[in-house]
């Protein structure tokens, strides 16, 4: 087991520190919350934010309680989790925070609260001093603070499921922040990409799993292929993630929030799927979109291997090629 020194100990007592404003930014985190697309993720942060220990949420926790909270989040993060088939969104939050928290957990609180600050149009919010918030900045504070918790968690040398996900909210972060030409952005890109295909994102989910976490998974895969496809699109690069080697379906066309309903809502509410998983209710909500997005950059990976191929010859002739391909 790694040997935490008492300046990692430190430097994770003031990032968790960072979490005793959240009741503050919780009107924000709300907001925010309200126009994403990764439902699932939303639903299990609530439940995450809802079980943060209450001495953490006071801002006058003390300096050696956050010590002694982060020394016990390093020798969570530090060991290995199973996960019971039969366990729903909520529990499987209240299964990963348990008495303490991990440092993966943590991550996707202190982005979450990122990407709520930087998607502010106007500042809203007042601190105690009653000077306005500067967003901004606070976006960068946290998302420091987050690549120190990517940090923490790879050290560790094990990856899970929840990583992966945090590794995509920290490269939309990033590329939030920075601005995608930034070249760490590419590099994040590049991390999530080796995430999936090392924790098998890129393949169907296993059928035993609840299908909670398995849409929350292809969720997560697809926003990175989608945003895999825009990158080498826009800057002209090769696509770091191959459809041609994934198996992963797209998520299920239901309404938000339905994942995280009890067994017979969410068995209703699949039985008002086709075969193909559209909603046949002519609703188009959130998750409409997302499929319409994928199949689009599914089309853009092919105009990709066409463009940025070796062979650009004939360009005319090889589009033809590969259409009566996909009709046979």
């Amino acid at each position: 087991m790694p040997s935490w020194s008492s300046s990692k100990v430190k430097e994770g007592a003031e990032i968790l520190s960072l979490l005793a404003d959240l009741p503050k930014y919780e009107p924000v985190l709300n907001q925010w919350f309200k126009v994403q697309c990764m439902t699932a993720t939303v639903v299990y942060l609530r439940e995450c934010i809802a079980l943060i220990p209450p001495d953490l949420k006071e801002s006058h926790s003390s300096s050696n309680f956050l010590a002694t909270l982060s020394h016990k989040v390093f020798l969570r993060t530090n060991t290995p989790r199973s996960l019971d088939a039969n366990i729903s969104l909520r529990e499987h939050a209240s299964f990963l925070m348990g008495e303490d928290i991990c440092w993966e957990l943590v991550v996707l609180m202190l982005t979450a609260m990122g990407m709520s600050a930087i998607s502010m149009d106007e500042v809203n919010l007042y601190d105690d001093s009653d000077s306005q918030i500067d967003w901004k900045d606070l976006a960068h504070q946290l998302l420091r603070a987050g690549d120190q918790c990517i940090d923490f968690c790879e050290q560790v040398g094990h990856l899970n499921n929840t990583g992966v996900t945090l590794i995509l909210m920290n490269f939309i972060l990033h590329t939030q922040v920075y601005g995608d030409a930034d070249y760490h952005c590419w590099r994040k890109l590049e991390d999530l990409a080796t995430a999936l295909y090392a924790l098998g994102f890129h393949q169907e989910p296993k059928p035993e799993l609840p299908l909670c976490l398995s849409e929350s998974y292809r969720t997560v895969f697809w926003r990175a292929y989608m945003a895999d496809k825009n990158f080498a699109t826009f800057f002209g690069r090769p696509p770091m993630i191959n459809g041609k080697f994934c198996s992963c379906k797209m998520p299920l066309d239901l309404e938000d929030g339905q994942l995280a309903l009890g067994d017979e809502s969410v068995s209703r509410a699949l039985s008002g799927l086709d075969h193909e998983g559209w909603n046949l209710n002519s609703v188009v909500g959130r998750a409409t979109w997302l499929r319409v997005s994928v199949i689009e950059s599914k089309f853009t990976e092919e105009i990709l291997e066409l463009s940025l191929g070796a062979d650009t010859d004939d360009l005319v002739g090889r589009a033809r090629y590969d259409n009566q391909k996909n009709q046979i």
